[in-house]
This record gives C-alpha cells, structure tokens and sequence, in this order.
C-alpha cells in the first residue's frame, strides 16, 4: 500500500514540479525559517575567495585528481571491494549507503574542504546544507537503461550542487557520468515540457539528441581523485551505463542545497538535518552550518 501511494504522490508532484511554480514552493519552504535563511545568505560575503568557481551560465566545474582525496578515495575503494552495499531506489545496478559512521567522516572531511565549500556557497549564494553523503557502487546492468542511467534533472532544491569524487579510474566502460551543460538543458527542459517529478521526469536518449548540440554532452572519465562540482537541478545527467562483466565505477557523492531544501526546513530548524550528527566532529562553525546545524539557533 505504502509504495502504491508513494507513486500516487509522485505522479501527482509531477503535475506541479516545473519552474517557475517549483521555484515558489521552495521559497515557501525557505519562509518556514526566514532568520536562517537570511543569516546563511549574509555570511556569503564574509566566506574567504577561492580560484574554484562553478560556471554559473554552464552550471559546473571538472576537478582534476587531487592527493587531498586520497582518502576518501581508498575507503570508497575498500568499502565496495566488500560488497556489503544495498540497492537503492530500485536501482539493480546501484548500490549505497554502505558505510560506517567513521567512513562517512573521512568523506564529509573532503567535502567541507573550503576550496569546494567557498565554490558551492558562492554558486548558491548561501551557506549550504549536505543532505546526503556517501560511497556509491554501479554495477553492470542493462540494457534497456532505466532510472537514473536515463536523462533527468534533481529536485532536492531550487538549486543543487553535487560534488563527484571517482574513488577509482573511470573511462567510457565504467559507466561514467555524462551530463549537459546548464544553458543547453534549460533549452531542453523547454522543448520537451519538462517536470521534475512524475512521468516526465526521465528523458529519452532521443529526445535529448534531438534537442542539444553534441559538443554539450560531456563523458566525465578520469583517474582516481579526480571529479566535478555540478548543478544537477539545471544540468541534465545520467550514469552507471556499465555493460562489461568485470567493470564497476565507485564514486564519493555529496548533495549541497539552500536551507530550503526539499529534506528542510524544518529538519534543520527542529536540529535533524541529515548529517547535523557529525557536527560534533568538527569545532568550525561554517563546517557545522553546513552540516546541519542552525546558525540562528
């Protein structure tokens, strides 16, 4: 019964999910805690410069590999060397959640790297709120794709940043990500009517043929450490098209949103935020700001 209506209700969504409507009810989660939200915008300006900066009309930037990941990298590594992961969403090609708390920390460690955070708080304008961390396995499986080895757009926020790390190297046989630039998408989104949530949440690789130019499709393969910074809100994406008996793609994943995030307001006004449990790790204020706690209080 509960999953019956879980997709009642998805359907449903999807009758509303498309901007500008999506972008008003955002902004009435954010009026649910309008102090915090304004107190993590005002403390934008006063976040230190970086040289990392997320290309607001293309919505993304590349990371190469870096040795700050090295650890993150190796737990990914060893975590799916175990095989202990679960499927997730229904997805028989995707598996997640499988870490302890400790290797959670060592991937929330990378990813409140003030690099990364200037880059993301300055693309969203905020200070952000990581709803959701952790090592992600794929695994060969299809075709027919399906899910999100098919094209789509998320919905966690108005705006959302993810932050992919490949915890091993990726070429085109390890189902890597591939996505379309913002302003490409945008275009797209309007030709085919776009939703995000319902039966027009997945786009078909011909319809997204038809409708962008092939130099916006870009093929994210790299080595180890190596990763991107994207809005996968306005940039289409898909992933783990793996076919090959004997490849997989492991990856760290991190999802940055507004304080009006659809898992917020009031988790993290209530002091539930997602990861808000780690924040007793980390004696920084911003890293616990954006971990979950409120700055307000």
């Amino acid at each position: 019964m509960g999953a019956l209506v879980d997709k009642l209700s998805w359907h449903v969504r999807g009758i509303f999910a498309f901007s500008p409507l999506r972008d008003l009810g955002f902004a009435a989660r954010a009026a649910f805690q309008l102090a915090e939200v304004r107190a993590r915008k005002a403390m934008v300006d006063a976040h230190e410069a970086t040289d990392m900066t997320i290309d607001r009309a293309l919505g993304y930037i590349t990371l190469a590999p870096d040795s700050r990941f090295d650890a993150l990298a190796a737990t990914g590594s060893s975590i799916a060397g175990a095989d202990v992961g679960k499927n997730m969403g229904g997805k028989a090609f995707f598996r997640a959640r499988f870490s302890t708390d400790d290797e959670v920390a060592i991937l929330l460690r990378a990813a409140l790297d003030r690099r990364i955070l200037a880059a993301v708080t300055r693309y969203l304008g905020t200070i952000p709120v990581i709803c959701d961390a952790d090592f992600y396995c794929s695994m060969p499986h299809g075709p027919p794709w399906t899910k999100s080895q098919l094209w789509h757009c998320d919905d966690d926020g108005a705006r959302v940043v993810k932050l992919f790390v490949y915890c091993e190297d990726v070429d085109a046989n390890n189902g890597p990500l591939e996505f379309v630039d913002a302003r490409t998408s945008q275009k797209v989104r309007r030709a085919v009517h776009y939703r995000y949530a319902g039966r027009r949440y997945r786009v078909s690789d011909t319809a997204m043929e038809a409708h962008r130019a092939d130099s916006s499709h870009i093929t994210l393969a790299g080595a180890r450490t190596s990763g991107l910074l994207i809005d996968t809100s306005r940039c289409f994406h898909r992933g783990s098209r793996i076919v090959a008996k004997d490849k997989r793609r492991v990856a760290a994943i991190v999802t940055y949103v507004p304080a009006s995030g659809r898992t917020l307001p009031l988790r993290l006004r209530e002091g539930n935020a997602p990861l808000a449990r780690f924040a007793t790790r980390f004696a920084d204020p911003v890293e616990r700001a954006v971990l979950g706690v409120p700055i307000t209080g």
